[in-house]
């Protein structure tokens, strides 16, 4: 999800600079992006590294999420009001690092790491998830679980404990002008391997990220909906696995 448009490196979007002129050309949307901020104790308020603005040929929407903006001219499409996407992203994190204690706490409870880092427990969500539950929210989308492929057998309840977490806690902080189903959407992960008869823990995590159901909407992820990246492997990315 951290993934950017374009950062004066090779790590970049093909044809960038189309894309973000294209982006302009719709004057409804705004993005907004928040530092990256692990704590041990929920914030008050966000650590904002950019104002609202719309997408432009500037270090802002640069450095914003690809997948964000994307989605975010998709959905420019459809709605004939402003909008704005809040990125809260850290690359190669687990998802125990963007969950309440309480979220946590409904799950299986894994062995704490002491050093405060960006992987530690509820770090992520006590620094850049709580301070914006006061806003009103139409939706989240969500790109993460390689950094879990060894423990699938948690995930799946860790997943559906997150987003139930996420969805009381937004309706309640805004006053319940956020929905207390507002949907949740989620990238499958791709195959990472071009190699057979072996595990590695992706498969797994694939149908953790669905409940063990396989499909989503189901029973235990309702309003959930998911991104297919089956067969969208880049084995030969020179940007890695």
């Amino acid at each position: 999800m951290e993934y950017f448009v374009s950062w004066r490196s090779s790590v970049q979007m093909r044809n960038f600079s189309t894309i973000i002129t294209t982006a302009m050309q719709s004057n409804n949307q705004r993005i907004l992006h928040l530092s990256h901020n692990p704590l041990n104790a929920s914030a008050r308020e966000p650590t904002i590294s950019s104002t609202w603005q719309a997408p432009g040929h500037d270090w802002q929407t640069e450095k914003f999420s690809a997948v964000c903006l994307i989605f975010a001219m998709e959905l420019s499409k459809h709605l004939h009001q402003p909008f704005g996407m809040v990125e809260t992203s850290v690359g190669g994190t687990p998802i125990h690092a963007w969950s309440s204690p309480a979220a946590l706490h409904a799950c299986p409870q894994q062995k704490k790491k002491r050093a405060l880092n960006e992987k530690r427990p509820s770090v992520l969500y006590n620094g850049m998830i709580a301070p914006i539950l006061p806003m009103t929210i139409f939706g989240a989308i969500w790109y993460q679980g390689e950094a879990d492929w060894a423990t699938p057998h948690l995930y799946a309840c860790q997943f559906e404990a997150m987003i139930s977490d996420w969805r009381a806690k937004f309706h309640q902080a805004s006053k319940n002008q956020t929905s207390v189903m507002f949907p949740f959407g989620f990238v499958q992960l791709a195959p990472h391997r071009n190699v057979t008869g072996a595990h590695f823990g992706w498969p797994d995590i694939r149908w953790a990220q669905t409940g063990g159901y396989g499909y989503v909407p189901n029973p235990a992820l309702k309003t959930v909906f998911m991104a297919v990246a089956m067969d969208l492997p880049d084995y030969a990315s020179p940007y890695g696995k």
